[in-house]
Protein backbone atom coordinates (compact mmCIF):
# COMPACT_ATOMS: atom_id res chain seq x y z
CA UNK A 1 0.00 0.00 0.00
CA UNK A 2 1.21 3.11 -0.91
CA UNK A 3 -0.73 6.50 0.25
CA UNK A 4 -0.06 10.83 -0.33
CA UNK A 5 1.26 12.25 2.67
CA UNK A 6 -1.46 14.92 2.62
CA UNK A 7 -4.13 12.26 1.68
CA UNK A 8 -7.34 13.19 3.90
CA UNK A 9 -8.64 9.62 5.41
CA UNK A 10 -12.15 9.18 5.42
CA UNK A 11 -13.80 6.12 6.75
CA UNK A 12 -15.32 5.55 3.20
CA UNK A 13 -11.70 6.16 1.76
CA UNK A 14 -10.67 3.44 3.99
CA UNK A 15 -13.07 0.89 3.14
CA UNK A 16 -12.57 1.53 -0.30
CA UNK A 17 -8.92 1.13 -0.44
CA UNK A 18 -9.11 -2.25 1.72
CA UNK A 19 -11.60 -3.43 -0.64
CA UNK A 20 -8.56 -2.80 -3.19
CA UNK A 21 -6.32 -4.63 -1.11
CA UNK A 22 -9.49 -7.81 -0.47
CA UNK A 23 -9.82 -7.79 -4.70
CA UNK A 24 -6.01 -8.48 -4.97
CA UNK A 25 -5.29 -11.00 -2.37
CA UNK A 26 -8.04 -13.10 -3.72
CA UNK A 27 -6.65 -12.81 -7.21
CA UNK A 28 -3.07 -13.11 -6.63
CA UNK A 29 -3.30 -16.95 -6.08
CA UNK A 30 -4.87 -17.05 -9.49
CA UNK A 31 -3.13 -14.71 -11.53
CA UNK A 32 0.07 -14.56 -10.50
CA UNK A 33 1.75 -17.24 -12.74
CA UNK A 34 -0.14 -15.59 -15.57
CA UNK A 35 -0.04 -11.83 -14.72
CA UNK A 36 2.52 -10.69 -13.06
CA UNK A 37 0.88 -7.04 -12.24
CA UNK A 38 -2.35 -6.13 -10.44
CA UNK A 39 -2.84 -2.64 -9.06
CA UNK A 40 -5.37 -0.54 -8.02
CA UNK A 41 -5.43 3.68 -6.90
CA UNK A 42 -7.72 6.51 -5.98
CA UNK A 43 -8.18 9.09 -6.81
CA UNK A 44 -7.67 10.30 -3.80
CA UNK A 45 -3.71 8.94 -4.47
CA UNK A 46 -4.27 5.82 -2.40
CA UNK A 47 -2.22 2.56 -4.37
CA UNK A 48 -2.74 -1.29 -3.70
CA UNK A 49 -1.05 -3.61 -5.94
CA UNK A 50 1.53 -6.65 -6.57
CA UNK A 51 4.08 -6.84 -8.98
CA UNK A 52 7.15 -9.55 -7.81
CA UNK A 53 9.62 -8.15 -10.23
CA UNK A 54 9.95 -4.61 -8.20
CA UNK A 55 9.21 -5.35 -5.05
CA UNK A 56 9.92 -2.08 -3.65
CA UNK A 57 8.04 -0.03 -5.38
CA UNK A 58 6.01 1.24 -2.29
CA UNK A 59 9.30 2.00 -0.73
CA UNK A 60 10.79 3.90 -3.25
CA UNK A 61 8.01 6.04 -4.39
CA UNK A 62 8.43 9.57 -2.46
CA UNK A 63 5.94 10.61 0.05
CA UNK A 64 5.15 13.94 -2.15
CA UNK A 65 4.72 11.62 -5.81
CA UNK A 66 1.63 13.05 -7.70
CA UNK A 67 0.13 9.73 -8.72
CA UNK A 68 -2.62 11.72 -10.35
CA UNK A 69 -0.32 13.17 -13.11
CA UNK A 70 1.27 9.29 -13.90
CA UNK A 71 0.41 8.43 -17.47
CA UNK A 72 -1.24 5.15 -16.46
CA UNK A 73 -3.35 6.76 -13.93
CA UNK A 74 -4.82 10.03 -16.56
CA UNK A 75 -5.20 8.33 -19.60
CA UNK A 76 -8.30 6.34 -17.44
CA UNK A 77 -9.42 9.23 -15.49
CA UNK A 78 -12.83 10.77 -16.68
CA UNK A 79 -11.15 14.08 -18.65
CA UNK A 80 -8.88 11.26 -21.15
CA UNK A 81 -11.41 8.42 -21.18
CA UNK A 82 -15.22 10.10 -20.60
CA UNK A 83 -16.43 6.71 -22.53
CA UNK A 84 -14.98 4.69 -18.75
CA UNK A 85 -14.04 1.95 -21.33
CA UNK A 86 -10.77 -0.42 -20.77
CA UNK A 87 -7.29 1.75 -22.11
CA UNK A 88 -4.06 1.08 -22.55
CA UNK A 89 -1.06 3.30 -22.86
CA UNK A 90 1.72 3.50 -25.35
CA UNK A 91 5.66 2.11 -23.74
CA UNK A 92 6.21 4.37 -20.75
CA UNK A 93 8.94 4.99 -18.64
CA UNK A 94 7.08 4.19 -15.01
CA UNK A 95 9.00 6.93 -12.62
CA UNK A 96 9.35 4.69 -9.48
CA UNK A 97 10.74 1.66 -11.29
CA UNK A 98 12.07 3.13 -14.28
CA UNK A 99 10.79 0.25 -16.45
CA UNK A 100 9.48 0.74 -19.27
CA UNK A 101 5.99 -0.66 -19.38
CA UNK A 102 2.88 -0.74 -21.24
CA UNK A 103 -0.11 -0.58 -18.79
CA UNK A 104 -4.08 -2.03 -19.26
CA UNK A 105 -6.28 -0.06 -17.06
CA UNK A 106 -10.04 -0.70 -16.62
CA UNK A 107 -11.58 2.55 -14.43
CA UNK A 108 -14.41 1.88 -11.59
CA UNK A 109 -17.33 4.00 -11.30
CA UNK A 110 -20.25 4.32 -9.02
CA UNK A 111 -23.06 5.88 -10.64
CA UNK A 112 -21.24 9.08 -12.13
CA UNK A 113 -18.71 8.83 -9.62
CA UNK A 114 -15.28 7.59 -10.23
CA UNK A 115 -13.86 5.70 -7.33
CA UNK A 116 -10.47 3.33 -8.80
CA UNK A 117 -8.76 2.16 -11.65
CA UNK A 118 -7.59 -1.04 -11.95
CA UNK A 119 -4.81 -1.94 -13.68
CA UNK A 120 -1.97 -4.43 -15.33
CA UNK A 121 1.35 -3.49 -16.49
CA UNK A 122 3.03 -5.33 -19.26
CA UNK A 123 6.57 -5.34 -20.10
CA UNK A 124 6.36 -5.77 -23.89
CA UNK A 125 10.11 -4.94 -24.61
CA UNK A 126 10.90 -8.54 -22.52
CA UNK A 127 8.26 -10.07 -24.64
CA UNK A 128 9.49 -8.95 -27.74
CA UNK A 129 12.88 -10.34 -26.92
CA UNK A 130 11.34 -13.83 -26.35
CA UNK A 131 9.25 -13.69 -29.32
CA UNK A 132 12.25 -13.24 -30.84
CA UNK A 133 14.71 -15.93 -29.40
CA UNK A 134 12.18 -18.29 -30.14
CA UNK A 135 12.13 -17.16 -33.53
CA UNK A 136 13.68 -18.00 -36.98
CA UNK A 137 17.45 -16.24 -36.97
CA UNK A 138 16.56 -12.82 -38.72
CA UNK A 139 13.50 -12.54 -37.89
CA UNK A 140 11.93 -9.02 -36.20
CA UNK A 141 9.25 -8.73 -33.94
CA UNK A 142 7.45 -5.43 -33.26
CA UNK A 143 3.79 -3.70 -31.96
CA UNK A 144 2.91 -0.78 -33.38
CA UNK A 145 -0.34 1.42 -33.37
CA UNK A 146 -2.33 2.26 -35.95
CA UNK A 147 -1.28 5.94 -35.84
CA UNK A 148 2.30 4.48 -36.57
CA UNK A 149 3.78 4.91 -32.89
CA UNK A 150 6.31 2.05 -32.21
CA UNK A 151 4.84 0.63 -28.93
CA UNK A 152 7.68 -2.31 -28.53
CA UNK A 153 10.81 -3.12 -31.25
CA UNK A 154 13.92 -4.71 -30.09
CA UNK A 155 16.37 -2.77 -32.80
CA UNK A 156 14.41 0.54 -31.49
CA UNK A 157 14.19 0.49 -27.74
CA UNK A 158 17.00 3.15 -27.06
CA UNK A 159 14.94 5.50 -29.41
CA UNK A 160 11.65 4.38 -27.80
CA UNK A 161 13.11 5.26 -24.24
CA UNK A 162 14.84 8.39 -25.64
CA UNK A 163 11.14 9.99 -26.75
CA UNK A 164 9.24 8.72 -23.98
CA UNK A 165 7.26 6.34 -25.92
CA UNK A 166 6.20 8.35 -28.85
CA UNK A 167 8.88 6.90 -31.16
CA UNK A 168 7.12 6.44 -34.64
CA UNK A 169 7.77 4.27 -37.50
CA UNK A 170 7.60 7.47 -39.52
CA UNK A 171 10.74 8.92 -38.34
CA UNK A 172 12.94 5.74 -39.65
CA UNK A 173 12.94 5.59 -43.26
CA UNK A 174 12.75 1.89 -43.86
CA UNK A 175 10.21 1.60 -41.31
CA UNK A 176 7.82 4.27 -43.12
CA UNK A 177 7.31 2.48 -45.91
CA UNK A 178 6.75 -0.45 -44.24
CA UNK A 179 3.97 1.46 -41.82
CA UNK A 180 2.94 2.81 -45.36
CA UNK A 181 2.42 -0.36 -46.84
CA UNK A 182 0.76 -1.41 -43.78
CA UNK A 183 -1.62 1.37 -43.26
CA UNK A 184 -2.83 0.60 -46.83
CA UNK A 185 -3.74 -3.48 -46.16
CA UNK A 186 -4.46 -3.26 -42.35
CA UNK A 187 -7.32 -0.50 -43.05
CA UNK A 188 -9.55 -3.32 -44.73
CA UNK A 189 -7.90 -6.94 -43.04
CA UNK A 190 -6.81 -7.78 -39.40
CA UNK A 191 -4.10 -9.52 -40.75
CA UNK A 192 -2.06 -9.00 -44.05
CA UNK A 193 0.99 -11.07 -45.33
CA UNK A 194 2.97 -9.55 -47.96
CA UNK A 195 6.69 -8.33 -49.36
CA UNK A 196 8.01 -5.52 -49.10
CA UNK A 197 10.13 -4.52 -51.92
CA UNK A 198 12.08 -1.83 -51.62
CA UNK A 199 13.38 -3.71 -47.68
CA UNK A 200 13.39 -6.61 -49.75
CA UNK A 201 11.64 -8.04 -46.73
CA UNK A 202 8.75 -10.34 -46.17
CA UNK A 203 6.34 -9.36 -43.53
CA UNK A 204 3.10 -10.52 -41.77
CA UNK A 205 0.63 -8.22 -39.30
CA UNK A 206 -2.07 -9.25 -37.07
CA UNK A 207 -4.27 -7.10 -35.38
CA UNK A 208 -3.81 -7.86 -31.23
CA UNK A 209 -7.12 -7.84 -29.38
CA UNK A 210 -7.17 -5.32 -26.74
CA UNK A 211 -5.25 -2.37 -27.51
CA UNK A 212 -5.75 -3.04 -31.14
CA UNK A 213 -1.93 -2.59 -32.19
CA UNK A 214 -0.52 -4.48 -34.74
CA UNK A 215 1.87 -7.03 -33.96
CA UNK A 216 4.46 -7.48 -37.09
CA UNK A 217 7.07 -9.82 -37.71
CA UNK A 218 9.76 -9.13 -41.00
CA UNK A 219 12.02 -11.41 -42.55
CA UNK A 220 14.61 -10.53 -44.92
CA UNK A 221 14.38 -12.19 -48.56
CA UNK A 222 18.05 -13.38 -48.12
CA UNK A 223 17.24 -15.25 -44.69
CA UNK A 224 14.84 -17.11 -46.49
CA UNK A 225 16.86 -17.63 -49.65
CA UNK A 226 19.84 -19.03 -47.39
CA UNK A 227 17.40 -21.31 -45.15
CA UNK A 228 16.10 -22.34 -48.93
CA UNK A 229 19.43 -22.99 -50.34
CA UNK A 230 20.48 -25.30 -46.81
CA UNK A 231 17.52 -27.56 -47.07
CA UNK A 232 17.55 -27.91 -50.97
CA UNK A 233 21.32 -28.36 -50.45
CA UNK A 234 20.13 -31.19 -47.97
CA UNK A 235 18.03 -32.94 -50.29
CA UNK A 236 20.37 -32.57 -53.08
CA UNK A 237 22.86 -34.40 -51.40
CA UNK A 238 20.99 -37.01 -49.94
CA UNK A 239 19.28 -37.63 -53.22
CA UNK A 240 23.02 -38.27 -54.56
CA UNK A 241 23.72 -40.65 -52.00
CA UNK A 242 20.48 -42.09 -52.38
CA UNK A 243 21.36 -42.64 -56.03
CA UNK A 244 25.04 -43.98 -55.00
CA UNK A 245 23.49 -46.75 -52.91
CA UNK A 246 20.62 -47.41 -55.99
CA UNK A 247 23.46 -47.62 -58.25
CA UNK A 248 25.85 -50.17 -55.83
CA UNK A 249 22.77 -51.69 -55.19
CA UNK A 250 21.38 -52.50 -59.02
CA UNK A 251 24.13 -54.90 -60.03
CA UNK A 252 23.72 -57.35 -56.93
CA UNK A 253 20.00 -56.93 -57.96
CA UNK A 254 20.24 -57.38 -61.57
CA UNK A 255 22.72 -60.42 -60.76
CA UNK A 256 20.53 -61.94 -58.22
CA UNK A 257 17.40 -61.37 -60.00
CA UNK A 258 18.32 -61.68 -63.53
CA UNK A 259 21.82 -62.68 -64.57
CA UNK A 260 21.04 -65.82 -62.19
CA UNK A 261 18.11 -67.54 -63.30
CA UNK A 262 19.03 -66.83 -66.92
CA UNK A 263 22.37 -68.99 -65.93
CA UNK A 264 20.31 -71.63 -64.73
CA UNK A 265 17.87 -71.82 -67.59
CA UNK A 266 20.27 -71.69 -70.28
CA UNK A 267 22.51 -74.67 -68.69
CA UNK A 268 19.33 -76.43 -68.80
CA UNK A 269 18.73 -75.58 -72.24
CA UNK A 270 21.93 -76.99 -73.25
CA UNK A 271 21.50 -80.18 -71.18
CA UNK A 272 18.47 -80.54 -73.07
CA UNK A 273 20.52 -80.27 -76.37
CA UNK A 274 23.48 -82.34 -75.70
CA UNK A 275 20.37 -85.17 -74.93
CA UNK A 276 20.70 -85.22 -71.49
CA UNK A 277 17.60 -86.00 -68.93
CA UNK A 278 15.22 -82.58 -68.51
CA UNK A 279 16.14 -81.32 -65.25
CA UNK A 280 12.77 -79.13 -63.80
CA UNK A 281 14.02 -75.47 -62.54
CA UNK A 282 12.25 -73.99 -59.56
CA UNK A 283 10.01 -70.94 -59.44
CA UNK A 284 10.10 -68.70 -56.62
CA UNK A 285 8.82 -65.35 -58.07
CA UNK A 286 5.80 -64.40 -60.49
CA UNK A 287 7.77 -61.96 -63.01
CA UNK A 288 8.19 -62.46 -66.33
CA UNK A 289 11.41 -64.78 -65.58
CA UNK A 290 8.98 -67.01 -63.78
CA UNK A 291 6.47 -67.52 -66.43
CA UNK A 292 9.89 -68.18 -68.44
CA UNK A 293 10.81 -71.13 -66.24
CA UNK A 294 7.43 -72.64 -65.36
CA UNK A 295 6.88 -72.77 -69.41
CA UNK A 296 10.73 -74.34 -69.71
CA UNK A 297 9.50 -76.63 -67.07
CA UNK A 298 5.94 -77.65 -69.00
CA UNK A 299 8.26 -78.27 -72.18
CA UNK A 300 10.96 -80.28 -70.20
CA UNK A 301 8.02 -82.49 -68.85
CA UNK A 302 6.61 -82.25 -72.25
CA UNK A 303 9.98 -83.50 -73.27
CA UNK A 304 10.52 -86.05 -70.64
CA UNK A 305 7.17 -87.68 -71.69
CA UNK A 306 7.80 -88.00 -75.39
CA UNK A 307 11.71 -89.99 -74.54
CA UNK A 308 9.96 -92.23 -72.01
CA UNK A 309 7.05 -93.13 -74.84
CA UNK A 310 10.18 -92.87 -77.91
CA UNK A 311 12.11 -95.39 -75.62
CA UNK A 312 9.01 -97.71 -74.50
CA UNK A 313 8.10 -97.79 -78.40
CA UNK A 314 11.83 -98.87 -79.08
CA UNK A 315 11.53 -101.99 -77.27
CA UNK A 316 8.35 -102.89 -78.10
CA UNK A 317 10.29 -102.92 -81.60
CA UNK A 318 13.14 -104.31 -81.23
CA UNK A 319 11.03 -107.30 -79.21
CA UNK A 320 8.80 -107.92 -82.36
CA UNK A 321 12.15 -108.29 -84.25
CA UNK A 322 13.65 -110.56 -82.12
CA UNK A 323 10.22 -112.30 -82.35
CA UNK A 324 10.07 -112.31 -86.20
CA UNK A 325 13.43 -113.25 -86.58
CA UNK A 326 13.47 -116.25 -83.94
CA UNK A 327 10.14 -117.61 -86.55
CA UNK A 328 12.30 -118.25 -89.89
CA UNK A 329 14.09 -120.73 -88.26
CA UNK A 330 18.18 -121.52 -89.83
CA UNK A 331 19.37 -118.96 -92.56
CA UNK A 332 19.20 -120.11 -95.77
CA UNK A 333 20.75 -119.43 -99.00
CA UNK A 334 24.10 -118.59 -96.81
CA UNK A 335 22.26 -115.38 -95.39
CA UNK A 336 18.74 -114.44 -93.70
CA UNK A 337 15.53 -114.10 -95.45
CA UNK A 338 14.67 -110.42 -95.19
CA UNK A 339 11.22 -109.69 -94.46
Amino acid sequence: LWAHKDIVLSDELKRRTLILFDVHERLRPAWINSFRSLWGCTPEMTNVGFDPLIPNWVYNAPADWTQNEAEWVAVAGPERNPQRRIVWTYSILEEISREYFVSVCLPVYLGDRHVATLGHDVRVFRDIAVNSEDSLMGTTHMMIADDGTIIAHPEKRDEIIGSNGKYRMQDDPVLAKLYQHLSNASASANRVAAFDESAQNYYAAKRMEGPGWLFVATLPRAVIAREAFSHAQWVIWSGAASVAVLLALIPATLRRGIAVPLTKLTRATERISAGESPTEIEVERDDELGQLATAFNRMSAKIATRDAAMRQLDAELEQRIVERTAGFGEPRFGGWLTV
